[in-house]
């Protein structure tokens, strides 16, 4: 049996609370099939590739909720159970049978944390200026002053690999790499490089 490129490898998301701002994707690497201009898919498969399967289903329906934005899309998991989904020849048989030609993936490649110092603010470059001079001076230059002393400001960088596969004839035609910023969750991580992903993929293809 060939090997394809539906092989499940582990999501492995750690997800960290680092508060309320949204995530944000960029793409650092992407390719596209020089002979294909335009994407017909009527309907499509969303592949989630992790052992992980609470990860599996939020990320899968993230996914179909986009794709069913301009045509229509199945999880992998309605179709396909774990005990199935090492079985290559098995599973893209299930995805055939319920309609889809076509198989988006997505797949955690890497995490990573970056840790960043951000200096503090500093009330004077002088020594003492001229208000240090009298009590009335000093006060009113002190008082509305905050310091804010520097701070090491840790950030988690995901690392996602997303392909979009033709099944008339199991052929990639596209494929991203990108980066995103402080995830809150799996479903976080997949609008945002969805989000990215579309304006991407819409200036690449004739989108039908």
């Amino acid at each position: 049996m060939r090997t394809r490129h539906l092989r499940l490898l582990g999501f492995g998301l750690a997800v960290v609370a680092l508060g309320s701002c949204a995530a944000s994707t960029r793409f650092t690497d992407i390719w596209k099939d020089p002979a294909t201009n335009t994407l017909a898919f009527k309907k499509v498969a969303a592949v989630a590739i992790t052992a992980d399967q609470t990860m599996r289903r939020v990320a899968e329906e993230e996914m179909v909720a986009m794709i069913k934005q301009k045509r229509e899309a199945v999880a992998s998991y309605t179709i396909i159970d774990p005990a199935m989904s090492k079985d290559v020849e098995a599973s893209l048989s299930k995805i055939k049978e319920v309609g889809c030609d076509g198989v988006v993936t997505m797949r955690v490649v890497g995490v990573d944390e970056k840790t960043t110092y951000v200096p503090g603010s500093y009330v004077s470059t002088t020594a003492y200026p001229p208000p240090y001079y009298s009590f009335g001076g000093y006060y009113g230059y002190a008082m509305p002053t905050v310091y804010e002393p520097g701070y090491n400001m840790t950030n988690k960088y995901v690392m996602v690999e997303t392909n979009i596969y033709r099944l008339s004839d199991d052929k990639l035609i596209w494929s991203g790499r990108s980066e995103t910023v402080d995830p809150q969750s799996a479903g976080d991580l997949v609008r945002s490089i969805g989000k990215e992903a579309g304006l991407v993929i819409n200036r690449t293809f004739n989108a039908k």
